[in-house]
């Protein structure tokens, strides 16, 4: 929610986000409506909707960097 907020603070997403819209036939209003639907989910249909479309099993879980460098500064 926040990032869409700052998302719409910004001229160049803003205008791109408008311009997109005039193709979907949607409006501010749309985004309006999408936030209080949002809002209004409870964690237990944030829970469930998740069980229902994410598959665990099918995830992909990468960790880069230098680790080395890390162990030698002393940092788990």
């Amino acid at each position: 929610m926040q990032s869409q907020q700052v998302n719409r603070s910004q001229d160049g997403s803003l205008a791109s986000r408008l311009n997109s819209y005039l193709d979907m036939d949607r409006n501010m209003l749309w985004d309006a409506d999408l936030e209080k639907k949002i809002q209004a989910l409870t964690p237990e249909q944030i829970h469930q909707a998740m069980k229902k479309y994410i598959d665990p099993k099918k995830m992909v879980f990468v960790k880069a960097g230098d680790f080395e460098r890390v162990e030698k500064a002393g940092k788990p």
